[in-house]
């Protein structure tokens, strides 16, 4: 791409070595940051009390997908962009400060001080749940930092280029798509296949009645909440974008429709 000329008879060159990765829809995602905010709860909980007729796995899976539409737009209402709101605070801020030293001004500045240090906290969570960086835990905000992290992790999880069975490169974003959609349609689709049940008797018994029965028990409410303590907080979300986190900072809304969907299986 040639560049306008400027202070020379030479047009500059410009090289554009990878090209820009179109906007697309992105999954919903729960986010740790929210919880700081008082009113996300609320909205849980009201998303939650939606009236569903079905079975326990119908109506948690309807109840997710309210709770999800009703954060989306608590989101989009309440912290829009955490980084504008950052800035519109420490203008605010400045603004005050150079102004002169009466008591109100000093009242109002502590107030916006603390609003500033709650607005950065809410960037910080941010950015380190988005970077999945877990080295720097209870120091100084380094927005930064996780918000390089969280670009560099953008930029290996894009695709710009596959290799299909015939040894062809696809480049463009409709031909990698529908490669990979037929691909997992092939590999997903089920064979029946007949099997002769004396095959079994050559499989030597392992798992004892004792066994069996405690594998085919249903589970209590107590052992399912333990089995969820036991995962990993934040890590890749489920199917409605909810990790395991929210799962245990909402038991006391969400506890009971999950373990009735859960027992329901046994």
């Amino acid at each position: 791409m040639n560049l306008t000329q400027v202070g020379s008879d030479h047009s500059p060159i410009m090289l554009a070595s990878d090209t820009t990765t179109p906007k697309s829809w992105k999954p919903f995602k729960f986010f740790l940051t929210w919880l700081n905010d008082e009113s996300c709860t609320s909205v849980i909980e009201n998303a939650w009390r939606l009236y569903v007729s079905g079975s326990p796995g119908f109506q948690l899976a309807k109840r997710f997908q309210s709770t999800k539409k009703e954060l989306s737009l608590w989101n989009r209402t309440h912290f829009v962009n955490v980084n504008k709101r950052v800035d519109d605070v420490q203008k605010e801020l400045d603004v005050l400060q150079e102004q002169p030293p009466y008591d109100e001004n000093h009242n109002k500045i502590l107030d916006i001080n603390k609003d500033l240090s709650k607005w950065q906290k809410y960037t910080t969570d941010f950015y380190q749940q988005k970077s999945r960086d877990h080295f720097i835990k209870d120091m100084d905000n380094n927005n930064k930092y996780f918000h390089n992290k969280t670009n560099k992790r953008r930029m290996k999880n894009n695709i710009d280029s596959l290799q299909d069975q015939n040894n062809t490169w696809l480049h463009t974003r409709e031909e990698i798509s529908q490669h990979l959609t037929s691909h997992f349609k092939e590999i997903s689709t089920s064979i029946v296949v007949t099997l002769d049940e004396g095959h079994f008797m050559l499989i030597s018994t392992i798992i004892t009645d004792a066994d069996n029965l405690s594998l085919t028990r249903v589970p209590s409410h107590h052992e399912i909440h333990d089995t969820l303590k036991s995962m990993e907080n934040w890590s890749a979300p489920g199917l409605e974008g909810f990790q395991a986190g929210f799962h245990k900072s909402q038991w006391s809304i969400i506890g009971e429709d999950v373990c009735q969907m859960i027992t329901r299986f046994f």
